[in-house]
């Protein structure tokens, strides 16, 4: 009997071919970045590009196709010529995601997941995107804009279902590094530097505090980066920091720098303002800024068109813009109340230096630490002054990190590693990217000193495949600092050697457990692995590795250049320092800040973050973001600090704080995170598989109106066994928020059980609508009503028959005089 052929492949494999060849080391553990290009190449994963990347990379069809369907970056079905993704985060949940969804589903005709019919669009819901200071936000072909609305998104979708075909964007394999404005355009005669390199001399006399010649090139080259540090750049009438961290640059006002360009030139002043486009500065509610020095001017709200005023007013005239100031009289930052109780140590350069440029860095002392911690200090000398400053890890447990780095040390096997975890998966979290995108060379100077400590000689930074903008300037950072002899083999000329390798996640929350980033690095399904032993013990291909996150890393050259007695300053005896927070959700003043531990969350929220939207009361604010709990309005007064947190229900975690108001249901609060828990669970262990899904199941039931008394028994008994028995801490942590809201909002799962009444509103199943007597008969709502259940005469009050009601909301939606009442 003659064997049935293949159906020949449709997929041009060369291309594929190609990359494969090119590449410089194919190993098994360099498989989820294979897949990522091979997926810029074909906008998807077909078969026959998994097949082909099996045998080339010589791993089991098994072993690739799991991966690629484990991570929800990979895709095995072609999308639609534009994507649109709406960003489910906790802070976009609050905010209205679903609202948004209703609307491109009513437009596109589609439901998440899909592609409309002739192939123009495809829907999709994605977990966090880091936007959270513009919340509501979504992604359209790659580019995130935030503050949106239904009207804004349905708008949005109608373009794209009759705009021309996108171009697919490759990434580039080669990446532009921007050189730096002053050591690579120099080159000391006396050192005989080749032209357009760094002076080698001159960065270590730098680091000294020496000039290498007393000449004038020296003199004014000092006197160059000493001006350039405060904001004062040589010839030149004003600097322009232009914030271009996400949340800025999702404000859907784009265009400022380039515009700032083209006034300037009209002007015939190019050349005479330096324009510095910063990370995140901060104030992400009132986001485009721009601040100008001098006179230190704080704009808000910046669009392209106030442009013109600012270079005519303030540059060239000197007088303040008022009308784009955060209020009246408040010209500069340290004016603003959202400033006044933070300590920004950790991100006293965001927002204020050009990120890609190393000379600024180095100019506000950067890298001193690192070679005082090589020149200076034996590596038990550098564990014992972080130990005795009581830094703990930011990244959301608090282990101490001098013990961490001590564990790791004292192992006898070699080689040791370093991992830099920003994978930040956390719904409302944005401060690692943040730090990243603002000032990566503090991070990088961490890492180098505690590579020393260690006794590590590689390193990984694993970062979100979300945060492009991180990505890429940590890319050009580290680029830099291979230039500058900062990082590879012999570095300062004191014999000591690190590398350091940028890995990029593909979509998995669990890969923020450590043991699960470390599967990940390796090239496989992140899974966690039991502990112990430890990763300090047992890590990277079985070596002893030392996992930290972003926020620990930045404050180690603090440590080290400033010393103990600085570090433990602030904070208190068991919470030495700062934290930083991203304060996202229902309350005023969204955005980055940095503030003492120890202080409480009243002053966070209502003097930092300036409290609820008017109109609204906070009900809750929810730290630790899934694994954490929601802390209620009438507990504000506890300090912040992991025990305090700990003691409450929530935790520190990563420093995610989104905050919930009147609005918002606790139940559904409560399911919305079992949602995103049970979805992320990598499914190794029974516990956690299984048992979240029972406690969605029931939570599904409450908000459906279908719970019993008996339910909120099983609830705490299961949250109980998850928390006693999971294989890892986010599956210990997933029913933290249902034990939470269960202890301090346990009359919401009472009104839904017992009344069948969702006392926010929010609940579809328990909600009924009724039109209002100021109903002025358009029929907008029994057009839009797709049962229908709505009659009633133009001009005329019409009704809503509750029997057939499906409870959509669209005539809610739809009602431009909220004639449509829900209770």
């Amino acid at each position: 009997m003659p064997q049935a052929t293949a159906a020949p492949s449709t997929v041009d494999l060369q291309p594929l071919r190609d990359l494969l060849a090119a590449w410089p080391e194919l190993k098994p553990r360099n498989l989820i970045a294979v897949l990522q290009r091979a997926q810029d190449i074909y906008g998807y994963l077909p078969m026959e590009a998994l097949d082909l990347i099996a045998d080339t990379m010589r791993i089991s069809e098994a072993r690739v196709y799991g991966v690629a369907t484990f991570y929800s970056q990979f895709r095995l079905k072609p999308q639609g010529e534009h994507v649109i993704q709406v960003c489910n985060g906790t802070a976009c949940n609050v905010k209205g995601a679903d609202d948004l969804v209703g609307e491109l589903v009513a437009v596109l005709g589609i439901q998440p997941g899909d592609t409309t019919p002739d192939g123009r669009v495809s829907l999709e819901k994605v977990n966090c995107v880091g936007a959270c200071g513009v919340a509501p936000a979504i992604v359209v072909d790659g580019e995130v804009h935030g503050r949106m609305t239904a009207k804004t998104v349905g708008k949005l979708a109608r373009k794209l279902l009759v705009a021309p075909k996108a171009a697919r964007v490759r990434k580039p394999t080669v990446l532009e590094v921007p050189p730096g404005r002053t050591f690579l355009e120099r080159c000391c005669d006396k050192c005989q530097t080749r032209p357009g390199t760094p002076c080698p001399n001159f960065l270590l006399c730098r680091l000294e505090g020496v000039s290498c010649h007393e000449d004038e090139h020296c003199r004014a080259f000092r006197e160059e980066l000493r001006q350039r540090a405060e904001h004062n750049a040589p010839e030149c009438m004003a600097t322009a920091l232009l914030c271009k961290g996400l949340t800025c640059d999702a404000s859907d006002e784009p265009g400022v720098y380039k515009t700032f360009l083209a006034e300037l030139k009209k002007r015939g002043l190019s050349g005479k303002v330096d324009l510095v486009e910063t990370g995140c500065q901060g104030l992400c509610e009132v986001g485009p800024i721009v601040q100008i020095f001098p006179l230190e001017a704080f704009y808000c709200r910046v669009k392209a068109a106030d442009v013109a005023e600012i270079i005519d007013k303030h540059i060239v005239g000197g007088e303040i813009v008022e009308r784009l100031l955060y209020a009246p009289g408040h010209v500069t930052e340290a004016s603003i109340p959202f400033y006044n109780k933070q300590v920004r140590r950790v991100l006293s350069n965001t927002g204020k230096i050009d990120p890609e440029n190393i000379d600024e860095y180095i100019a506000r002392g950067g890298y001193k630490a690192l070679y005082q911690a090589l020149k200076e200090m034996t590596p038990e000398q550098v564990i014992a002054q972080i130990t005795a400053a009581g830094l703990r890890g930011r990244g959301g447990g608090g282990f101490p990190t001098g013990k961490k780095w001590a564990i790791t040390r004292a192992q006898s096997e070699t080689p040791r590693h370093l991992v830099c975890n920003a994978d930040e998966g956390d719904p409302g979290a944005f401060m690692d990217r943040s730090l990243l995108e603002g000032d990566p060379h503090r991070v990088l100077e961490g890492m180098l000193i505690a590579a020393h400590a260690i006794g590590a000689e590689h390193a990984f930074v694993y970062c979100r495949a979300e945060y492009p903008l991180a990505i890429r300037r940590l890319e050009v950072a580290l680029a830099q600092a291979r230039l500058y002899g900062l990082v590879g083999p012999n570095i300062l000329g004191t014999g000591k050697s690190l590398s350091i390798e940028i890995v990029q996640g593909a979509g998995a929350f669990v890969c923020g457990e450590e043991t699960a980033m470390i599967s990940s690095i390796e090239g496989k399904r992140g899974m966690a692995r039991n502990k112990p032993p430890y990763p300090a013990q047992h890590g990277f291909a079985r070596h002893p590795t030392c996992v930290n996150n972003v926020e620990t890393f930045a404050n180690v050259p603090l440590i080290v250049a400033k010393g103990v007695d600085w570090f433990r300053g602030v904070g208190t005896e068991s919470n030495a320092g700062t934290k930083i927070f991203s304060l996202s959700g229902k309350i005023k003043n969204t955005g980055l800040v940095e503030v003492p531990m120890g202080i409480t969350l009243k002053e966070l929220l209502h003097e930092i973050g300036g409290g609820a939207p008017t109109g609204s009361t906070i009900k809750g604010a929810q730290t630790g973001g899934p694994s954490g709990g929601c802390i209620p309005a009438d507990r504000m007064d506890a300090t912040v600090d992991y025990e305090s947190l700990r003691r409450l229900g929530g935790m520190m975690g990563s420093g995610g704080l989104v905050v919930t108001d009147s609005a918002t249901c606790m139940v559904n609060f409560a399911k919305f995170f079992l949602t995103f828990t049970q979805h992320e669970s990598c499914g190794k262990c029974i516990p956690c598989r299984e048992g979240t899904k029972r406690m969605l199941e029931i939570l599904e039931r409450i908000t459906d109106g279908k719970g019993k008394m008996a339910d909120l028994d099983e609830l705490r008994h299961l949250a109980h066994v998850i928390a006693r028995t999971s294989a890892c801490g986010l599956g210990a942590s997933a029913p933290s928020p249902v034990v939470s809201t269960l202890r301090y909002f346990e009359d919401e799962y009472l009104s839904h059980i017992r009344d069948n009444r969702c006392l926010a509103g929010v609940c579809r199943s328990l909600l009924t609508y009724h039109i209002l007597d100021n109903c002025r008969g358009c029929g907008l709502c029994e057009r839009a009503c797709p049962v229908p259940c709505i009659t009633g005469e133009k001009g005329k009050l019409y009704s809503i028959d509750n029997t057939r009601c499906t409870k959509c909301g669209e005539c809610h939606r739809v009602c431009p005089f909220g004639a449509v009442a829900r209770t």
